[in-house]
């Protein structure tokens, strides 16, 4: 007897994969290369130089620019490190869950975080920082990026699995058929007993969608 060999475990569009988590990379590269920048205006206390809009120092010198009396641009630092360590293990790793969750939480964090700090800035300071709108669009470009990548791999994650879709089809005929008997139309039907007959079912049911 002969036996079909298996087909290797290699994941599908292995490119298209990757490609998001490089793109975080390049990403928070700029972001660390814009903070560092303005950490260093910070500290050494030199004027920073603003190419287009000339308000980078007003913005700097706010106290709205300050947490707790540390500059906004050490957390930028630290932020965009992390970020940087979080892209390239989600390069080695891309289907990892906590990998992908974390990327798109800390992602819109700071998305939330840059746009509070625009706000501020435009009315309080009124003034803009061309460096801070940098920091905002690359923050906003990450979260594009992360939202990206856990679509590309939301199918490849164990989410489109033969058991979580068996899983589906009985949560979705459990929730029609207690529809129908709280309408009346089904008087008979228990709660309990239909999801008992769920487990029962779910090695057929995944066996009849293999």
């Amino acid at each position: 007897m002969t036996y079909a060999a298996d087909k290797p475990t290699v994941v599908t569009g292995s490119g298209k994969v990757a490609l998001p988590a490089y793109c975080m990379l390049a990403l928070t590269l700029i972001g660390i290369a814009v903070a560092v920048y303005v950490a260093r205006g910070n500290y050494t206390g030199q004027p920073l130089w603003c190419p287009i809009i000339d308000g980078c120092n007003v913005v700097v010198n706010s106290p709205y620019s300050r947490v707790f009396g540390v500059p906004m641009s050490y957390f930028g630092f630290i932020y965009y490190l992390y970020m940087f360590a979080l892209a390239a293990r989600l390069a080695f790793d891309p289907l990892s869950s906590s990998l992908r969750f974390r990327a798109v939480l800390y992602a819109g964090v700071g998305a939330a975080t840059s746009m509070y700090f625009m706000y501020l800035q435009l009315g309080f300071i009124c003034q803009v920082c061309i460096y801070c709108l940098i920091s905002a669009v690359t923050t906003f470009l990450l979260l594009f990026v992360a939202i990206w990548h856990f679509q590309a791999t939301r199918s490849k994650s164990g989410f489109g699995s033969r058991w979580s879709r068996a899983w589906r089809v009985q949560l979705v005929h459990f929730a029609f058929m207690y529809l129908r008997s709280r309408l009346g139309l089904l008087p008979s039907f228990q709660p309990h007993q239909s999801f008992q007959a769920a487990l029962s079912n779910r090695p057929r049911i995944a066996a009849w969608r293999s």
